[in-house]
């Protein structure tokens, strides 16, 4: 069985971030994904 782990990056990494990628036979590292806008990461602007 492959393990495959995804992670999209941020600017300071927590501590799991570097155990996930030892445990993965492959790691994707995602930097291109598409912003939604009006979700939770994005704070409304009155």
């Amino acid at each position: 069985m492959v393990i495959i782990s995804a992670h999209q990056p941020a600017y300071l990494p927590w501590l799991g971030y570097f155990d996930k990628i030892a445990r993965a036979d492959v790691y994707v590292f995602l930097d291109t994904v598409q912003f939604e806008k009006k979700q939770l990461h994005q704070p409304q602007q009155d």
